[in-house]
Order: C-alpha cells, then sequence, then structure tokens
C-alpha cells in the first residue's frame, strides 16, 4: 500500500460503503457501532480492501461488524 493516512483509509471506506454498497448509515456510523452486511456486501467490501489497499485474507476471517476491524486490518497491512 503507498503511504495513506488511517484518516485518508477511513474515507475511502466510508465512500466505498456509501456509493458502491448503497449504505445510508456509511458517513455516521461511529468506529464501534456494529453493523449487517450481508454475504454479497462482504464479498465486494473484501475485493475493495485487498484492490485498494493490498489486504490478504484468510480462510477464517470473520465477517466484519465495524469500521473499527475494517482500519485495524487496513492498519496492519500498511
Amino acid at each position: 500500500m503507498t503511504q495513506i493516512t488511517l484518516d485518508q483509509a477511513e474515507e475511502k471506506i466510508r465512500s466505498f460503503l456509501s456509493d458502491e454498497l448503497m449504505k445510508d448509515w456509511a458517513s455516521t456510523i461511529s468506529h464501534t457501532e456494529s453493523f449487517q452486511l450481508d454475504s454479497i456486501d462482504q464479498v465486494d467490501l473484501r475485493v475493495f480492501l485487498e484492490e485498494t489497499f493490498s489486504v490478504q485474507f484468510t480462510a477464517e476471517q470473520k465477517p466484519f461488524q465495524n469500521l473499527q476491524t475494517i482500519l485495524d486490518l487496513v492498519k496492519q497491512t500498511s
């Protein structure tokens, strides 16, 4: 991943959730507030994270349930 701040990563993730997955809550949800994505949205989010931030997933990866989990994963990759 090229040099990107977590704030920039968060902005990209929120934009993806809002624009691509059509989640109205994406711009206002807190980092720890739970959300639910169906299995198709989970796959789309993983593809986005792989392509945008070079995140690698394991078979044991659990579904994302909040923004903080996603940001932690991106931070580990950077």
